[in-house]
């Protein structure tokens, strides 16, 4: 029983406050994870790590440092081992036949190219194990004196609470985290003190541990639940800094998290799918809150519905698009065929959507056009779904009569066109038929001029594709992209001729619905489509070094906000079918590759692509080999990390014997300018693109302009063209970010 009360009390003091140190921690990993520093794989070994130091922590309270040391570094290792994604090379072997003294150099010269190899794989993800384990030792030792505790609660709330008030970025919960642990630490400090300078107070908690533990547990419960149960009310001050900002008529950006009674500028909505169509113009606020999760095999636009029957002040659905044929949607089973089979290659791509949002009934199910089948559905055991589909328009509607609310995640195939110019050049121009008459369909009332200025755009182009194309090229760089644009310059009655002659500039509603018009007015077949931009991926570590995705074609889990709520133009092309256009400046259509040309495009070591492993000898695991060879390696890990960072930095080591590649050299480039810009007070918000964020740098900072554009023209022919940058154009990129550093 004494040995009992020994652990409970005295001990158990000590292993509380390393719990807690542990759990205080947490927060901060999930906040990282928040910022989108952190992926799946990342966060995993960041949390599995915390859970193997905290417990061999608790567990060795009382033994010697250096032996509690150690037993963490080996856990430390262990859970690097199991879960870091890191792909060992094979340990060297040197052939019999040479002299023992030949033999032994080779031997050694391998084995030091073997630890430079395996230093450059486990630099990405190494140090995320150190760090982890070393910010948990560091809490630990900290939080032995109760003043220390109570300024790192300060802090790291403070800290939390001002990321979480000037970003998107929701830390609530983290910081909730942080305070319950800080008021635990303080809570074991205050009993240790007591423990050791009054024992005679102490003695008769020590007799009765059990009670002790139990209060406190049902007193931070209850603190809880009131909490938890207490009504939400809205600020009854605004905060001194929005209060200041408004004051000089400026916005303070909120993201959708908390209410403001005064209006903060002329835009009278915010951002999202649901924006009345049948009204347009006007600003809008961006609301970053979450919509979808998209995890997708190929990066796309997110189709929603098409109108196409313009009214001169917005789009709304004809007679015909309600009345369109539609068909029953059975899971698994190929939806009635809606793309022509003509030239162009497809590539079927498979996303599984978890909706975020559960307020609102949205008309249609998003996906990549053209959906081709339903593979998912929430509710187990169903075949028939409450789903119309209706090939004409492409869209998949939601039938409210058979369910009550928007399914909460589905998963769709869809079929998408790899766009081919050449291909599309040759198509002819459209056959006159019924059913391509609403889609040619404009307003007795639209002015001349926009017609006029839609033929002399196109007067000196020989195909289709070559009209559609210079009017989007027209669009995409004559105007200016706002969420707010100044309509008082308007005058005229009709939405199109108002933003190519008067305002001048404007949104996605302005440029795609000007594009429809124009085309139209020149007598290709157009309709109007709304739904959402691709949105964002987490941030991949390797990016960090300066290593651009691999991945041409975008696969990932994208975060889908009202913000990325848009709309773009498709065109009929003849026996080839409706392919999408973007007038919008900042954005571009998402190009999909056939699975054979993906491949050529990354630049990758040489033994990325092997797939044959070394069988173990003795018929061990996997795991088991892993352990060996990380732990073999441990001791010189941190030492080779940072020589290999520096290598991958400085002379291009990750492909060993392969040229430079100048693509890679431009994207690295890209991200050193953005770390330098982030340190001299250069942001670059979540939902902008690149081209948006140079833009803005340019309007603070007009000496740096020059070279911005310079330098992003250079990055978008890397990342986004398909084409290759030449050697001199990568030295040109390099010379620009040197002039960049000194110049913001």
């Amino acid at each position: 029983m004494m040995r009992l009360r020994r652990i409970l009390v005295a001990d158990g003091l000590q292993k509380v406050a390393v719990l807690l140190s542990g759990l205080f921690v947490w927060p901060f990993i999930a906040w990282i994870r928040e910022e989108g520093l952190f992926g799946a794989e990342a966060f995993s070994l960041a949390a599995w790590t915390l859970v193997g130091s905290c417990a061999v922590g608790v567990t060795a309270v009382g033994a010697r440092r250096l032996f509690r040391a150690s037993a963490e570094a080996v856990v430390v290792l262990f859970v690097f081992a199991a879960i870091a994604p890191v792909v060992w090379p094979p340990f060297p072997t040197v052939a019999g036949g040479a002299a023992p003294a030949v033999r032994l150099v080779r031997l050694l010269e391998a084995i030091w190219r073997w630890a430079e190899e395996a230093g450059r794989e486990a630099a990405v993800w190494l140090p995320i194990s150190l760090g982890v384990w070393l910010a948990f030792c560091a809490v630990r030792w900290w939080a032995r004196v109760w003043w220390r505790v109570m300024a790192l609660t300060v802090a790291g709330v403070t800290a939390m609470a001002v990321r979480d008030s000037y970003s998107t970025v929701y830390l609530w919960d983290q910081a909730v985290w942080v305070i319950v642990c800080g008021l635990g630490l303080l809570s074991v400090r205050h009993f240790d003190d007591l423990r050791r300078r009054r024992p005679e107070s102490w003695t008769p908690i020590s007799e009765y541990p059990g009670a002790v533990w139990t209060t406190l547990a049902i007193l931070g419960v209850s603190m809880a639940t009131l909490g938890v149960a207490a009504p939400d009310l809205r600020p009854v001050l605004k905060d001194p800094y929005t209060f200041w900002m408004e004051r000089q008529g400026k916005t303070v950006l909120t993201g959708g998290k908390t209410i403001i009674d005064a209006p903060v500028s002329s835009a009278d909505a915010s951002s999202g799918y649901s924006r009345n169509s049948s009204q347009l113009g006007g600003g809008f606020r961006f609301d970053y809150s979450p919509v979808m999760t998209v995890t997708t095999s190929h990066r796309a636009y997110w189709r929603g519905e098409t109108l196409s029957r313009y009214t001169g002040r917005g789009w709304e659905q004809t007679a015909a698009e309600r009345n369109a044929p539609r068909y029953p949607v059975v899971l698994g089973e190929p939806l009635e065929p809606a793309v022509e089979t003509g030239p162009l290659k497809y590539v079927e791509v498979r996303q599984s959507v978890t909706m975020l949002r559960k307020d609102e009934r949205f008309p249609v199910l998003f996906a990549a056009a053209t959906p081709e089948r339903i593979e998912g559905w929430p509710e187990e055991g169903r075949t028939s779904l409450p789903l119309f589909w209706t090939p004409a328009l492409g869209e998949l509607r939601v039938n409210y009569r058979g369910v009550r609310q928007f399914p909460e995640t589905y998963t769709v195939a869809s079929r998408v066109p790899v766009l081919d110019e050449a291909v599309l050049r040759q198509a002819p121009p459209p056959e006159e038929r019924a059913e391509l008459l609403p889609y040619l369909q404009l307003p007795s009332t639209l002015p001349d001029r926009v017609r006029d200025l839609a033929r002399s755009l196109t007067e000196n182009a020989a195909t289709p594709y070559d009209k559609v194309k210079a009017i989007e090229t027209y669009l995409n760089t004559t105007f200016k992209y706002t969420n707010e644009p100044d309509e008082s310059k308007g005058r005229s009655a009709d939405f199109v001729d108002r933003f190519l002659f008067e305002i001048r500039e404007g949104y996605c509603d302005y440029f795609s619905t000007a594009m429809a018009v124009m085309v139209r007015s020149i007598g290709l077949p157009a309709r109007w489509v709304k739904g959402y931009a691709p949105g964002q991926l987490p941030q991949d570590p390797l990016e960090f070094l300066g290593i651009p995705r691999t991945d041409e074609n975008g696969a990932g889990t994208y975060t889908v906000r009202n913000a990325d709520a848009h709309s773009w133009v498709e065109v009929y092309f003849e026996g080839i079918g409706w392919i999408p256009f973007e007038p919008t400046p900042g954005f571009a259509v998402p190009v999909v590759r056939p699975a054979e040309e993906t491949a050529p495009e990354a630049a990758l070591p040489e033994n990325v692509g092997q797939t044959e492993e070394p069988k173990a000898e003795n018929g061990s695991g996997g795991l088991s080999k892993r352990i060996a060879v990380a732990t073999a390696a441990a001791a010189s890990a941190v030492a080779i990390a940072l020589s290999a960072v520096w290598a991958v930095r400085r002379r291009g080591l990750l492909s060993r014997g392969a040229a430079r590649d100048p693509n890679q050299v431009v994207a690295r480039e890209f991200v050193r300018l953005l770390r330098h810009a982030r340190r001299k007070g250069y942001m670059r918000l979540e939902h902008e693109t690149a081209r948006e964020t140079f833009s803005r740098w340019a309007r603070q900072n007009e000496k740096a302009a020059d070279a911005l554009f310079t330098f992003l023209d250079l990055f978008e022919k890397a990342r986004y063209s398909g084409r290759r940058v030449t050697e001199a154009e990568a030295a040109k990129a390099e010379r620009m970010t040197a002039r960049l550093r000194s110049e913001l």
